[in-house]
This record gives structure tokens, sequence and C-alpha cells, in this order.
């Protein structure tokens, strides 16, 4: 993020991935990603999953 950031001089706020898997593959690199991405107020958003900011959202997330 501080690359793409640094590059277009303008803050992300948006990441879009294809699917939720693919923001990583182990369970707690995942954990620890969205993490960062919430500390930073980035949102994310799956093409194929639909999620909602809920705690039943967060819980199918």
């Amino acid at each position: 993020m501080d690359e793409c950031e640094k590059k277009t001089g303008e803050k992300v706020s948006l990441l879009i991935v294809d699917d939720i898997d693919r923001i990583a593959r182990d369970y707690g690199v995942h954990l620890e990603i969205t993490k960062e991405l919430k500390r930073r107020r980035i949102e994310y958003q799956s093409v194929k999953m639909k999620f909602e900011n809920t705690p039943a959202g967060t819980f199918i997330e």
C-alpha cells in the first residue's frame, strides 16, 4: 500500500480482490492483513463474494 500511495500521491482507500481467499492462503496471515487494512482504514471488497460490515459479515469473512 505504501508503494501505491508513493507512486500515485493518493491514499489507498479500497482494495478489490477476485475472491476473499486471494488475500492470503494461511488464515493467520489473512487476519494480519485484514487487521492492517482496518488500521489504515482501507476497505476491501470481493468480486465473487459480498459480505456486510456487521458481526455476521465478519464471521463469514
